[in-house]
């Protein structure tokens, strides 16, 4: 049975018929079934505690112990360190395991180690050159340490192989922006924007926050001819254009006028 609820987003369901079924026979899958759900449903708490039992019933398991390391990384900073214990542990029992290499590089990013995340993300894709996942966070990663043009390339190659990557696609367009190539980020930023939500289907993070990157990339564009001392940000986009970008909400602002479009005598 919760081979078939689970999928459908019966969690509740599923959830009651491995409680059952643990309640019978406990078994070291059934908890780590559980935990998993439980997970899915965010309640990292509880998932841990259903992966430590599954642990204790089989120790040998590295797909449970890296979920009981992703529930210590969720639930905030203070955690993080158990995380790095639980994806170290998982790696001695699946030297070969990408998603834990993954995760380990994730989390020593939380931590401002960027070495060690670099180390662990390089053995991921070490592992396989084409896992996308990994691209992804160590271009988000390069991104903030700085490293625009080798966070850029993470993002090209990371959008090949899935071209419709929304966080790659926002980040390439992020990466431009940054170094000045307003056109190259632009065109990215309008590719994202064209991914409509189904009905029903909650609008991404990227998708809420391009309008206004696209507006504030065309905004200084516009102004590159113009001495820094004669514009400001601040004074020229509205109070409500910021405050909805920092809040992520939908770009609906009331009498907006669009910045102008990229002038292409202005490099």
């Amino acid at each position: 049975m919760l081979q078939i609820l689970s999928p459908l987003g019966r969690i509740n369901e599923a959830v009651n018929d491995l409680t059952k079924a643990i309640q019978l026979q406990p078994s070291a899958r059934l908890y780590r079934h559980r935990g998993t759900l439980y997970f899915i449903s965010e309640d990292y708490a509880t998932a841990h505690e259903d992966f430590q039992q599954s642990l204790e019933l089989n120790k040998n398991q590295p797909i449970a112990m890296l979920y009981k390391g992703l529930t210590f990384f969720h639930r905030g900073l203070l955690k993080v360190k158990e995380a790095i214990e639980s994806f170290k542990e998982a790696l001695k029992q699946k030297v070969d395991f990408i998603d834990a290499y993954k995760s380990l590089g994730q989390a020593y990013r939380e931590l401002g180690n960027f070495e060690a995340a670099t180390e662990s993300f390089q053995k991921a894709l070490l592992l396989n050159q084409n896992h996308v996942q990994t691209l992804q966070l160590r271009g988000v990663m390069l991104y903030h340490h700085g490293s625009l043009q080798e966070a850029l390339k993470n993002f090209k190659r990371c959008l090949q192989l899935e071209p419709y990557n929304e966080v790659c696609q926002y980040m390439k367009g992020l990466s431009h922006v940054a170094m000045g190539q307003f056109y190259e980020g632009i065109k990215a930023q309008t590719k994202v924007m064209l991914n409509d939500p189904l009905p029903g289907q909650k609008a991404s993070p990227e998708y809420l926050k391009v309008k206004y990157l696209r507006e504030y990339s065309r905004y200084l564009h516009a102004h590159l001819d113009t001495p820094l001392t004669e514009y400001n940000v601040d004074v020229d986009l509205p109070g409500s254009f910021k405050d909805h970008w920092a809040k992520n909400l939908p770009f609906l602002i009331d009498d907006y006028e669009e910045q102008p479009g990229l002038q292409p005598h202005i490099k």
